[in-house]
């Protein structure tokens, strides 16, 4: 590690999200300015800075200095305070006035600002309300200092104490001397072990109520990350003793004690207790409760057709006829309050979607459909002909205080909800979702139980299922033109645990369906790449950026999304001198995907579109998110790049509920933590013309026998089967 000390001379570049800052830096006893880069927050020019970090060579900007760890340095000379204090780093405090706080309080200058700003009235020409002014600015500005200084000494990353500054601004020292554990409650970006630190250096007790109940906190929290409704009391306890150490009669007493403060629900279970999070189990409960409620009263009798007036309403309504099975499954779904359809590729369930609004709009009823994502919901609209929401959207989620407007005192205005790929729909927005249902309504959830679960808690579908309390038809039949699509026919394949068939088509026709065998992560990238620039354009006349989507089912290593995205954009959309606006990581003409529901750009979480222009002058980068529906660019400011990421590679899991024409998924061993049936399924299914594996087929062997993806604790199923 190298260690400097030396002036930031200028900063050419901040982050405010994150702290990324690029800077002119002059070290003690250098002639010349050096540039240096790293996590720099609350910094500002003229401060004397010591850093640690190493040299590195970039490639378009040379030698620079990394920093990862830095500390402000205060000057102790009365021409140093000068110096400093006339810089322009306090408002309000020019270099006139820095020479009469100087001239006046010599090197105790800055000891006066910090402890007694009061005295600053004893200098002549200072009246009471500059002295407030300089006394606000310094007091933000110190706690800033004050905080980057406490990270750096606690040992903590300076990206952690970026994201406190970003959160808390200048209250934030004041905030988390008070209560360092609500870091891990507000900033789940930042590592328990931070707060807990923060903690531990101002005195906490290692066996204090507070710091046991956060730990608890933070395991169930966590838990909830991984898809768990609850814990296992042993487990809970073993894995915040790991985290905690201390004395576990302790953790068993706080735990006692969250009970009795309702912060958790502990309830019995077959073999152990199960701790909730409150929310978590308010949750459960309610979707027990209010579906017991739905399905407790009879659908009307003028909402049970007989089949031959079915089969034409769907003729005249959507000029098609239905097989006998399809009739049947329609009479019965809508026979039911609540009902689920699901199936593979190819078993019709868009059609008795379209069947299902055709009969029940000739009948006057009022349908909503709605989806978990913007691109399903989209994919929704364009098979029905009819508007499709975003749960988020149909449920009026109100940003600003974190609610939804639509429920059980302001239930939404319909007679029947259609919910397209409800498997991705998580336990908390489920529970929304049905308290905003008026309970003699009818719910169709429609979704293929044997994709991924819900990236959120629970595993709702599969459990609604499970329970055998709601109705259920499981669609299996392959229609004729489904059948002869190899995409659809692998697909069944690995769902019933069989490696798919790539045997080439004959008669010279360009298959759907390909492996690509390829022994190390660096072929796999270079087959990547060029199937993606030239190999797929070339062949089968797709566009590379709007057409074709790279899926891997990890972020990090060499076949991740992190790494490929780097590589991707190089290849795709190369960074021209002088030729290509650039923009944070971002150029023109980058595919990128947005990240988190955003209400008032009316983009959400996993809507993918193009960098069409950076107004360098404006801060501003544009996106365009079309997709054949008529122009429509979103601007995102510098401050809101963290919204957006790079797209030319996804994770499966962000992949869900969408189609691409083609997709490319790279398969390795070092991917086996992940490698299971379903993962496999869901990526392959995302392809309507064209799907390659590329990587080694013990990897997709490993995968497919694996069926027993990661146990998610729930009692949904349970739950529902005893009401």
């Amino acid at each position: 590690m190298i260690v400097l000390q030396g002036r930031l001379d200028s900063i050419r570049f901040s982050n405010p999200e994150n702290g990324y800052t690029v800077a002119r830096y002059t070290p003690d006893g250098y002639q010349a300015e050096i540039t240096i880069v790293g996590v720099l927050s609350g910094v500002r020019a003229g401060e004397t800075l010591r850093i640690e970090g190493e040299w590195e060579k970039h490639v378009k900007f040379g030698e620079q200095f990394r920093i990862l760890q830095f500390e402000v340095i205060l000057p102790d000379t009365a021409r140093g305070i000068r110096r400093y204090l006339a810089s322009g780093i306090i408002p309000g405090v020019g270099a006139g006035m820095a020479e009469k706080l100087v001239a006046y309080f010599g090197t105790h200058t800055l000891e006066i600002l910090d402890s007694s700003p009061e005295r600053l009235q004893e200098v002549p020409g200072i009246g009471k309300s500059k002295v407030k002014v300089i006394a606000k600015a310094w007091k933000s500005y110190h706690s800033i200092r004050t905080l980057m200084a406490l990270m750096a000494r606690i040992g903590a990353s300076p990206s952690s104490g970026a994201k406190i500054l970003h959160t808390y601004g200048s209250e934030a020292l004041q905030l988390v001397q008070e209560d360092p554990y609500r870091i891990c409650r507000e900033i789940p970006e930042v590592p328990f072990e931070v707060a807990d630190r923060l903690g531990l250096a101002a005195g906490m007790e290692k066996d204090a109520y507070s710091r046991i109940s956060a730990g608890l906190l933070h395991v169930l929290e966590r838990a909830g990350y991984s898809g768990h409704v609850f814990l296992p009391e042993k487990e809970l306890l073993n894995k915040a003793f790991r985290l905690l150490g201390g004395n576990r009669e302790k953790l068993a007493e706080a735990l006692f004690d969250m009970e009795k403060e309702k912060v958790i629900v502990v309830e019995e279970g077959k073999e152990q207790r199960h701790v909730y999070l409150s929310e978590m189990h308010g949750a459960e409960s309610g979707i027990g409760l209010r579906l017991s409620a739905m399905l407790s009263i009879p659908s009307p009798e003028n909402m049970r057709p007989d089949l031959s007036s079915l089969e034409l309403s769907v003729l005249k309504g959507l000029a098609i006829r239905l097989s006998e099975e399809q009739l049947d499954t329609l009479s019965r779904l809508l026979d039911h309050r609540v009902a689920i359809l699901t199936g593979g590729p190819g078993t019709g369930k868009t059609t008795l979607i379209r069947s299902v609004c055709a009969v029940m709009g000739e009948r006057g009823a009022k349908i909503l459909l709605a989806a978990p994502t913007g691109r399903a919901a989209r994919r929704l609209a364009e098979v029905t002909g009819r508007k499709a929401l975003t749960l988020h959207r149909l449920l009026k989620y109100n940003q600003m205080e974190s609610r939804f407007e639509m429920n059980r005192d302001n239930p939404l205005d319909l007679d029947m909800l259609i919910v397209d790929e409800a498997s991705m729909v998580d336990i908390l927005l489920m529970f929304h979702l049905l308290c905003a249902v008026p309970v003699n309504a009818k719910i169709i959830f429609v979704g293929d139980v044997s994709q991924l679960p819900s990236v959120g808690p629970g595993n709702v579908l599969a459990d609604l299922i499970s329970s055998g309390r709601i109705p259920a038809f499981i669609l299996t039949t392959i229609f004729r033109q489904a059948a002869e699509s190899p995409i659809v026919l692998n697909a069944h394949l690995v769902n019933q645990g069989r490696m798919p068939d790539f045997t080439p088509v004959g008669d010279g026709c360009l298959s759907e369906f390909y492996f690509i065998r390829q022994g190390s992560p660096e072929k796999v990238v270079e087959t990547i790449v060029a199937l993606c620039s030239q190999r797929i354009p070339e062949r089968f006349g797709f566009d590379p950026l709007k057409e074709v989507q790279v899926l891997t089912p990890m972020h990090k290593g060499e076949v991740g999304t992190l790494f490929l995205n780097q590589v991707l954009q190089n290849a795709l959309n190369p960074l021209k001198p002088g030729k290509k606006k650039k923009m944070g990581s971002f150029r023109v003409g980058d595919k990128v995907i947005h990240l988190k529901n955003n209400y008032k750009k009316e983009v959400f979480n996993g809507d993918i579109g193009q960098v069409c222009d950076i107004e360098e002058g404006e801060g501003l980068l544009l996106v365009d998110y079309s997709e054949g529906e008529g122009e429509r660019q979103v601007g995102y400011t510098l401050e809101e790049l963290d919204e957006l990421a790079l797209a030319y590679a996804i994770s499966v899991h962000k992949s869900q509920g969408s189609e691409y024409p083609a997709v490319i998924i790279p398969l390795m061993p070092e991917h086996a933590p992940l490698l299971q049936r379903n993962l496999i399924y869901t990526a392959m299914t995302r392809g309507k013309r064209l799907v390659i594996f590329v990587g080694m087929s013990q990897a997709l062997d490993m995968a497919i026998r694996n069926d027993r993806p990661t146990r998610r604790y729930s009692d949904l199923s349970r739950r529902l089967d005893t009401l």
